[in-house]
């Protein structure tokens, strides 16, 4: 279109022509042309010289093509580069997770990693199982402690699952085998199978192992199994049964120390010089000296328990078990010197020492009775075995209900 203005010559401006192929690379390449086009433009500040044009023309239409391709891909890499990745839950515990020092950090704390069950646990299961078909659990039949521990991993097992009912008649039957041989192991510790029979409901276990707790007198010298963790309401019958021992042999005590003999219906006076009455006297002072001896000797209970059975049962069988005649009779010849002792003096010592025997046999009776199922002489027991323990005792005979959780 040609400008005109007045007085200056007219100017003619033409639009640039743009070949065909330029269109058609411009329709290829799109908006890098607009960026290129302005790169190419003279600017509008006047103090600038406009740069030298640029020939597109010398541009291939294969190679425009590539440098646009590189470009699009160099800023796709450029935006990945630097876009923010959104965090997740996931990754912001694994992120926690990973800088808590490992010591700390109980997910990879080494003693808390899951572990491969052991043989004994294996075969716990294996035994479970068996119940659940009525076939009988693999336990020892020779070795009444390895069944123990056998039969203690399978109520574990069966505890979790609710199963004590289903394997209580399968291992009441495995110890009907062992006999005799249970009860000694009872004796050696009574508060493990005392847990067992709650488990088993085993009245005659029960009370075994009850008897020999009690007669203990409080003393634990056992450290498989706590007072802590036996049930409450069964401590309390153990505590009631050790308190009514206790006053039981006050009781016997009190007698035995305070003993006297009646001489033509009065008792003998503690006078050395009634004749009448000499050597009745010493005999009684020296009962009772080495009775307050022997019953305090050793009151300190030992490593396996208290002993206190021991003294009582020696008591009941009296003759010279204890505090032979020829002992007495030393003494008393020798706190009578210069006098001698004639045979109406020996025969009267005799008579007095039996008679104070038979009355101590008498009190310490109730102390001596065996409540136990084992004999007192051939396994050698210490302590007392006279607790009464009844059925009325036992919570799943009295309540109908175990101490136990099923």
């Amino acid at each position: 279109m040609p400008l005109s203005v007045p007085g200056q010559p007219t100017i003619k401006i033409e639009e640039p022509q743009i070949k065909q192929e330029d269109i058609s690379s411009s329709a290829v390449i799109g908006n890098d042309n607009s960026i290129l086009r302005r790169e190419l433009s003279v600017p509008e500040w006047e103090d600038q010289a406009a740069p030298k044009e640029v020939p597109i023309t010398d541009c291939t239409k294969e190679k425009r093509i590539t440098n646009n391709r590189n470009q699009v891909t160099a800023q796709e890499n450029y935006a990945v580069a630097t876009e923010t990745p959104v965090e997740t839950k996931d990754d912001v515990i694994t992120n926690n997770r990973d800088s808590v020092p490992a010591e700390e950090n109980p997910a990879i704390n080494e003693d808390e990693q899951a572990r491969p069950p052991n043989a004994e646990l294996l075969a716990a299961y294996k035994c479970l199982f068996r119940t659940y078909y009525g076939k009988t659990p693999a336990i020892d039949t020779k070795n009444i402690n390895v069944a123990l521990g056998q039969m203690e991993a399978i109520i574990g097992v069966a505890e979790l699952y609710g199963s004590i009912p289903v394997v209580r008649p399968h291992l009441g039957n495995c110890l009907l085998q062992f006999g005799r041989d249970v009860h000694e192991a009872i004796l050696k510790d009574p508060p493990r199978w005392l847990q067992l029979s709650l488990y088993l409901e085993n009245g005659p276990i029960f009370k075994e192992a009850a008897v020999h707790i009690i007669g203990n007198l409080g003393y634990w010298p056992w450290s498989t199994v706590q007072v802590k963790d036996l049930p409450d309401d069964l401590i309390t019958l153990l505590q009631e049964k050790v308190d009514n021992m206790k006053r039981l042999i006050g009781d016997v005590e009190r007698t035995l120390f305070t003993i006297s003999i009646n001489v033509e219906g009065e008792e003998t006076l503690l006078a050395p010089t009634n004749k009448k009455t000499i050597n009745t006297w010493y005999v009684e002072q020296l009962w009772k000296q080495w009775f307050t001896r022997y019953v305090s000797q050793d009151e300190a209970p030992k490593p396996t328990g208290r002993a206190d059975g021991a003294k009582y049962r020696a008591i009941a069988k009296g003759d010279d078990v204890y505090l032979p005649l020829e002992t007495v009779m030393n003494h008393i010849k020798a706190l009578r010197e210069p006098t001698r002792l004639t045979e109406v003096d020996k025969q009267g010592i005799e008579e007095d020492l039996k008679m104070i025997k038979a009355f101590a046999q008498k009190q310490v009776q109730l102390l001596c009775v065996n409540k136990s199922m084992l004999s007192i002489e051939e396994t050698g027991i210490k302590h007392l075995t006279c607790a009464s323990v009844d059925d009325f005792d036992i919570s799943w005979v009295n309540q109908g209900g175990s101490r136990v959780e099923e």
